[in-house]
């Protein structure tokens, strides 16, 4: 059976960047997959990765996922996980192919520090966090990410979308 890459996370560790990009090139695959086909994920985060006994990433739970051409409601109420929502998302209503980058970056960061990036003590803080402060890696002892990595995260993470990759498949070659 597969078990939730969330459990990772119950333990506080952290992966170094080879399994942590190890974890997610499958998972950018699948994204990239959906946004080929014209979906946006809108809700991916830990507990929506499998990864099952051989270690292979899976994504799961599709439910909110959007087609890409369909229109947005501003009035429309906010829909998945407020700590892995991008800011043009929360301030917005806007969804694109970018919103499921700064997602992937928010689980990449979290491989790689066993912590959630925008951590907060209820929604609302979070979701401010998220819409108004650049997220960092925290300077723990055990987390050493190069400066080429470190980059790629915080691109991938940027607040403005038009500073993130444009697509998963950017994301992966960077990565690469």
């Amino acid at each position: 059976p597969a078990s939730k890459m969330g459990m990772i996370f119950g333990w506080r560790n952290w992966l170094t960047p080879v399994k942590a990009i190890a974890i997610l090139h499958p998972v950018l695959d699948a994204i990239a997959h959906a946004h080929a086909a014209g979906i946006i994920h809108r809700d991916l985060k830990p507990n929506n990765i499998l990864i099952d006994n051989e270690g292979m990433s899976r994504v799961m739970d599709f439910g909110i996922a959007a087609h890409v051409e369909a229109p947005t409601n501003d009035a429309e109420a906010l829909m998945g996980s407020p700590a892995y929502m991008a800011p043009e998302y929360i301030i917005h209503r806007e969804s694109s192919e970018r919103t499921d980058v700064f997602s992937a970056g928010l689980v990449f960061y979290e491989l790689l520090t066993g912590e959630r990036a925008v951590p907060g003590d209820n929604v609302y803080e979070v979701m401010n966090r998220v819409a108004n402060e650049d997220i960092r890696l925290p300077a723990q002892a055990g987390i050493e990410l190069d400066d080429p990595l470190a980059s790629v995260l915080y691109k991938a993470i940027a607040r403005d979308p038009q500073q993130r990759f444009a697509s998963v498949i950017q994301l992966r070659e960077a990565l690469d």
